[in-house]
């Protein structure tokens, strides 16, 4: 316990030390920065440490000194732009003067832009967005949607209510990505698109008929597979429930659109469902996707190998606790019955297009699974909790501690204790093979979620 606290201690300090050393490295940096005239990199440096330590004064004092010089500097930068008539110019710098003030407004430090700064910014903005966006238009017109894209953003970012900046932007970034879920579409790579209309989505949740769009790439692409009988299942038909049961859990968890299990059955039952109503003229309110792939599963083999059983004869005793509270010690034989089993499964299965015939997907699943007993018994198989293990010399002589020895302590009697009450048959083929279906299932499941027909 003095250890761990002593350990525990030392690890504070330490921390303590290492967070003491990073805030003021970070303002030996924002120094050596100020000294060479990088205002911008010393004003990082110094928000840095007063992050790791907020009541700093060197760091306090030194945001306060660099947040003036670099404002000033550029202020001096928006006055040498505007007489040059460079907007652009004009225009960073201002944001870059804007966002300085936010950033040192939580440690308490205000930045007054003067007026005559601020009256050269608004007539160069005004000049700016015109450009920015009439380019943006032309190019737009041109179909060159990524340049465009780009100035309109810069419009967007000095002022996101400008004309129609806001709408247009979204529209040049979402343009060239729809086209090619459209090409995708027609040439039936559904899965591409279907990507391509999400990110199209992100961008703008309204546009065009992205989301119907993406919706008819599911219908269109989806790969319905329906499961067949398990063929060779006569006498594993628990494994065959329990590996098609593990397939279905795991495909419907994985949630692929593009990937669904279905029942064949009840499929075709509302097909014809389907068929009866559209002969009537009846309203439909949606379509049923077919079945458009059926999934074979074949058992190979299921087996079963134990080995020898092993029954070792061992010295012991049987330990008596007397009326008096004393303990006397029986000499007795006991036996050490040991023994292990394998298990183990092969399925073959085979993915075929409903509407080709075509196998799509076929490949060999293998599971193995062990058990083991191992169990201790005394006298006709009694489950004699009192068994001590030990050794002596003549069974015929009482307990004599100079020459035997008998284990009675806590651990070696709660060992001896879990192997006399231990279980004492090995597992029948038929329960390992709920060790065995799980493994099946699971290789079958990774395949189908990793198959795309697209490719």
């Amino acid at each position: 316990m003095k250890r761990f606290l002593l350990f525990f201690t030392s690890s504070v300090l330490v921390i303590l030390l290492v967070s003491s050393c990073v805030y003021r490295k970070y303002t030996k940096q924002a120094n050596k920065y100020e000294a060479a005239g990088l205002y911008e990199s010393a004003l990082e440096q110094y928000i840095k440490a007063l992050k790791k330590k907020p009541d700093y004064i060197d760091a306090r004092i030194g945001l306060i000194r660099m947040s003036t010089r670099y404002s000033e500097q550029l202020s001096d930068q928006i006055e040498q732009a505007y007489t040059a008539l460079d907007d652009d110019q004009v225009v960073s710098s201002y944001l870059k003067l804007r966002d300085l003030r936010n950033q040192v407004a939580p440690y308490d430090t205000e930045l007054n832009i003067d007026s005559r700064v601020e009256g050269q910014f608004r007539e160069s903005k005004t000049r700016f967005l015109s450009n920015k966006y009439r380019q943006a238009e032309a190019l737009m017109d041109e179909e060159k949607f990524s340049e465009a894209a780009a100035l309109f953003d810069q419009v967007v970012d000095v002022d996101p209510t400008y004309e129609r900046a806001a709408e247009l932007v979204k529209y040049c970034k979402s343009e060239p990505i729809y086209r090619q879920a459209v090409a995708n579409m027609t040439n039936g790579k559904y899965r591409a698109a279907y990507l391509q209309l999400g990110r199209v989505l992100n961008i703008d949740s309204s546009f065009k008929d992205a989301l119907d769009l993406r919706q008819e790439a599911i219908n269109k692409g989806v790969l319905t597979v329906a499961f067949v009988d398990v063929r060779n299942a006569y006498g594993h038909r628990q494994l065959a429930n329990m590996m098609v049961a593990e397939v279905k859990t795991l495909v419907q968890r994985h949630n692929d659109p593009f990937l669904r299990i279905v029942d064949l059955y009840q499929t075709e039952a509302l097909i014809e469902e389907q068929k009866r109503a559209l002969a009537n003229n009846l309203d439909l309110k949606s379509a049923i996707i077919p079945v458009r792939a059926h999934l074979a599963c074949r058992i190979n083999d299921v087996n079963m190998q134990k080995s020898k059983f092993k029954e070792v004869k061992m010295k012991g005793f049987l330990r008596e606790v007397k009326a008096d509270k004393t303990i006397k010690y029986h000499k007795i034989y006991y036996y050490d019955c040991q023994q292990t089993a394998q298990a183990w499964a092969q399925v073959s299965y085979d993915l075929t297009s409903t509407s080709t015939g075509l196998i799509l997907l076929s490949g060999v699943a293998s599971a193995s699974a062990n058990d083991a007993i191992h169990y201790i018994y005394y006298k006709n198989d009694s489950r004699d909790l009192n068994i001590r293990t030990g050794s002596w010399e003549k069974q015929d002589k009482p307990f004599d501690p100079a020459v035997d020895y008998v284990s009675d302590n806590f651990l070696s009697s709660s060992q001896i204790s879990s192997l006399v009450q231990a279980r004492r048959s090995l597992k029948a083929i038929e329960d390992l093979e709920l060790d065995l279906s799980p493994t099946l299932g699971r290789s079958i499941a990774q395949k189908l979620i990793n198959f795309n027909p697209e490719q």
